[in-house]
């Protein structure tokens, strides 16, 4: 997505350098541009713009980005964990994904808060300390971290 937008803010760029150049050489018969038609210029200027820099992004990578997030999204939707039962009518409810990002969504995963210190402890959680904001917190005392 990044990278689409690099090439539409560049051709915006080339696109403005380039009517600069033509405004300034308006005597030169090669530049005979009209007020009228300096609107359509620009845009043609643009659309050529673009079809040069759109080979920056290959397009098979789009494609294959896109159809991978297809066939995860029919992975999720296949998953027999997913299937709820309906309380009232006992019916099977299937997943759904309704997005094309939750794929990427489901890799966003930054933390995981677990109770477990480790199958070969005793299984308890320990509160040692927790920091917020520069504050340190270990049971009743407080102190600032430098």
């Amino acid at each position: 997505m990044i990278q689409i937008l690099q090439v539409f803010v560049l051709c915006a760029i080339f696109t403005l350098c380039g009517y600069g150049f033509v405004s300034e050489q308006k005597d030169s018969p090669q530049y005979n541009i009209s007020e009228q038609s300096a609107s359509r210029v620009v845009g043609f200027s643009f659309l050529s713009f673009f079809l040069m820099l759109m080979r920056l992004v290959p397009l098979d990578l789009i494609i294959n980005n896109e159809v991978g997030k297809i066939v995860v999204s029919k992975f999720i939707e296949a998953d027999a964990e997913m299937i709820k039962i309906d309380d009232e009518t006992g019916d099977l409810i299937k997943c759904k994904v309704q997005s094309m990002q939750l794929p990427e969504e489901l890799g966003c995963i930054n933390h995981i808060f677990c109770d477990k210190t480790g199958t070969l402890t005793k299984n308890e959680l320990r509160f040692r300390g927790i920091s917020f904001k520069g504050h340190l917190s270990q049971g009743t005392d407080t102190e600032k971290i430098l």
